[in-house]
């Protein structure tokens, strides 16, 4: 596999972590009180921007399966955006060669 393909699926699978995290650490560690200042959960939000896409059942109980597909979709545009960057980057460093 070339050098650059191993490097943006790297980044495809740790974007991917990153949201799987997110994902776990809202649904079993947080304890959902807005007041709490919490630099772990502004972390996660930083590092996973599609995150803000549930945003759309602020009010809404959302039934199980919509949960799991808002998640997959967040974590797939978060692993193709972290892919994106690092190709990004690659094309700066080609050209900077």
């Amino acid at each position: 596999m070339p050098e650059n393909k191993k490097i943006l699926l790297t980044a495809f699978l740790i974007g991917l972590a990153v949201a799987i995290a997110d994902t776990a650490y809202f649904e079993y560690a947080y304890n959902h009180q807005i007041l709490t200042p919490d630099p772990l959960w502004l972390l996660l939000v930083c590092l996973n921007p599609p995150s803000f896409l549930g945003v759309i059942f602020i009010d809404v109980k959302a039934t199980t399966t919509q949960v799991v597909i808002l998640q997959f979709v967040v974590a797939m545009l978060n692993a193709f955006l972290y892919a994106w960057v690092a190709s990004k980057f690659l094309k700066m460093r080609r050209r900077s060669a």
